[in-house]
């Protein structure tokens, strides 16, 4: 389904950027499954909320999770593209 709207909305709009993963947190988990499974040929960036969930950002490891994501991105060659989208407690 993401391939073929990717597909869709470049034709409709080749400069327009098409933002995914939009996790609730840093889902590491998540983001390696949907890149394993082609994902990042279909986004232009990878998205993610790092809510803190009540905790005050440096009790949630909220540097640490994004600082791991990145190089997540990095080593499966989608660098630079980490975009965080929403944030808060």
């Amino acid at each position: 389904l993401l391939q073929a709207a990717y597909r869709g909305v470049k034709r409709g709009n080749p400069r327009a950027l098409v933002i995914g993963g939009a996790t609730s947190g840093v889902d590491l988990h998540f983001v390696r499954r949907i890149l394993r499974a082609g994902a990042a040929s279909s986004l232009d960036r990878v998205s993610v909320h790092p809510y803190s969930f009540g905790w005050l950002p440096e009790d949630a490891r909220l540097v640490q999770e994004l600082r791991g994501l990145s190089r997540e991105l990095r080593r499966r060659g989608v660098d630079g593209r980490l975009w965080v989208t929403e944030i808060g407690p």
